[in-house]
């Protein structure tokens, strides 16, 4: 039997998460042509962040804050390519141009990571949601929110995270599955490294239990493919910074 990795696990979290979410909102934004502001509701509160996002009232239409996230994001995602530093210099250039109440009034911004998950929905491709297990992983020391994100790219950039995600992406498309996104994998990956033990082991359970409730031949064609990118991506991304050892 072949060992279960934690690449492995990231896959089968990785479209858990997908098939209840990532997909939906995807669809959502294909579908209304833009990103609204209901959807950004939507997302935020999936992703924990929506109580970052102030409300004037919780009846009626207005949504004065996630609009303005709304406008700021659609401005920004045409410019949105480079590296990941590069990208993240336009996610930090994006929150200064929100309103303070959500923003906040220090000169280093608040809604770092909320920011950087959205901005995934509208350009996909070579980006990654920052997360604080995620920066722990990668040993990178506790602080403000924003210089943790701004180290956190520049360490992902040096490691090959793009040259890792074409990579997976490529097993990912000639598999049965190839709706997933090889730079969640490596997202949920990076998260599984930098939880508890005990967190860690309850995802496993959560996914074995998972992958039982799929039909048997679509649970086959997911292992097949979590085994297929454990082998390509099975070197350790930390063991060059000296961040946390990778998980089994």
């Amino acid at each position: 039997m072949q060992d279960k990795s934690l690449i492995y696990w990231a896959t089968i979290k990785h479209h858990r998460w997908w098939l209840c979410h990532g997909q939906v909102y995807l669809n959502l934004l294909a579908k209304e042509g833009q990103l609204r502001p209901w959807i950004i509701r939507l997302i935020a509160k999936a992703y924990g962040v929506n109580r970052s996002i102030p409300r004037a009232a919780d009846t009626g239409p207005s949504d004065p804050a996630a609009t303005a996230i709304a406008e700021a994001l659609g401005k920004a995602a045409p410019q949105f390519s480079g590296t990941l530093p590069k990208r993240f210099s336009i996610c930090a250039e994006m929150l200064l141009r929100l309103p303070t109440a959500i923003r906040g009034g220090d000169p280093t911004p608040k809604f770092v990571s909320g920011t950087t998950k959205l901005m995934w929905f509208l350009k996909p491709t070579g980006w990654t949601m920052f997360d604080s297990l995620a920066a722990d992983a990668l040993g990178i020391p506790n602080g403000r929110s924003f210089d943790r994100a701004s180290h956190f790219y520049e360490l992902l950039e040096k490691l090959g995270f793009s040259q890792q995600s074409e990579t997976g992406n490529a097993l990912i498309q000639a598999s049965e599955i190839p709706e997933l996104h090889a730079e969640r994998v490596i997202d949920r990956y990076l998260w599984l490294s930098g939880c508890t033990e005990a967190a860690r082991e309850k995802t496993k359970g959560i996914c074995d239990a998972y992958l039982q409730g799929l039909p048997s031949k679509y649970a086959k064609d997911l292992q097949a493919l979590a085994f297929a990118l454990s082998s390509s991506l099975s070197a350790d991304l930390f063991s060059r910074i000296g961040g946390k050892p990778n998980g089994t």
